[in-house]
């Protein structure tokens, strides 16, 4: 069993949902779905892509340490997901 968390990316396939909000901007959200999985349990989860990001390819990642931040008062805070690739298995 690992503590290391690992985000499973099984499909490059991109999920993307355009509109207008409420105060008229038009807005785009691209995101690809992955599992999340820390020690035996396993989530579903959605990784967020920026609008020029291309996808990841199927594999198996961890968060970067870009995707942590301390809050003000000491708190640790997820920011926006940014995936590196974790060695492949021998």
């Amino acid at each position: 069993m690992s503590d290391i968390p690992v985000i499973e990316v099984k499909s490059s396939q991109v999920e993307t949902k355009s509109g207008t909000s409420r105060a008229g901007n038009p807005y785009t959200i691209r995101k690809q779905r992955g599992l999340f999985r820390v020690g035996e349990e396993i989530r579903v989860v959605e990784i967020p892509l920026s609008d020029a990001q291309p996808p990841y390819e199927p594999g198996r990642y961890t968060p970067s340490v870009r995707s942590y931040s301390v809050g003000d008062f000491g708190a640790l805070i997820l920011r926006r997901l940014v995936l590196v690739p974790l060695p492949k298995a021998a």
